[in-house]
């Protein structure tokens, strides 16, 4: 697996930091597991491309989204408080989920532009209620 210490910051790619459900329990019904989206990104990380898993800590990927909406570099536009309530909501998000969600696991990834069935199912995954994207944005 490839595992960056930095958030990549390159036009080729897409970074995010999402929880998810950590479900290590069949289906009752039909047997099937849940799509283990970790699993999946580590395969695509395992290839040719750019994406991959970010070695970050919790506090690191808080501070990535402190330095990411910092309302400082807003001062004097009327985006500045729009930032500031963004970038509280992330953080209080991050601590929600640590709080109240133990079976749900945050991830920071990096994602390339030429894979592109994980975003789908990312967004599949928000979809159901089983993904919360904390952040997104282009590398």
């Amino acid at each position: 697996m490839k595992s960056r210490n930095g958030f990549v910051s390159n036009s080729s790619s897409s970074n995010y930091i999402i929880a998810f459900k950590q479900n290590k329990t069949p289906c009752p019904h039909c047997g099937r597991y849940d799509v283990d989206i970790e699993d999946i990104i580590m395969k695509a990380a395992s290839g040719w491309s750019d994406t991959r898993i970010d070695d970050r800590s919790i506090d690191e990927m808080k501070d990535y989204i402190r330095e990411c909406w910092d309302p400082e570099d807003w001062e004097g536009s009327d985006r500045q408080e729009k930032i500031k309530l963004e970038r509280d909501e992330k953080l209080k998000l991050i601590d929600d989920i640590i709080e109240n969600k133990p079976d749900w696991k945050i991830l920071s990834c990096s994602v390339s532009h030429c894979d592109e069935s994980i975003p789908e199912l990312i967004g599949q995954m928000k979809d159901n209620s089983s993904l919360i994207i904390i952040s997104e944005s282009e590398g």
